[in-house]
């Protein structure tokens, strides 16, 4: 394409300027995210081992009833949304940046 040869140093430079953008904005995004990943995994264990902690310090005939109707699958649902919750909610404050 010999009539493009006078617009390559304009066409090099925007298309490095675009990808130097773009990787500056996706090496932040994996930054954020490693660090409220790092958080959120912290909080998370902390109340999902307070949780078992009381979950198995309640009497037998409760655990029998609780294990009966499904308590446990319904903790793990309930922990896995409110993390995914928390997860979007920090992707939409975070946005701007």
């Amino acid at each position: 394409m010999p009539f493009l040869a006078p617009f390559w140093p304009i066409i090099s430079s925007f298309v490095l300027g675009l990808t130097g953008s773009v990787a500056a904005r996706v090496l932040t995004s994996l930054g954020i995210g490693f660090v409220s990943y790092a958080v959120l995994d912290n909080i998370v264990s902390d109340l999902v081992s307070s949780a078992k902690f009381n979950y198995n310090s309640a009497p037998a005939v409760v655990l029998q009833l609780m294990n009966l109707t499904g308590f446990d699958k319904a903790l793990n649902t309930l922990t896995s949304a409110l993390v995914t919750k928390a997860a979007m909610m920090a992707a939409k404050a975070l946005r701007p940046l």
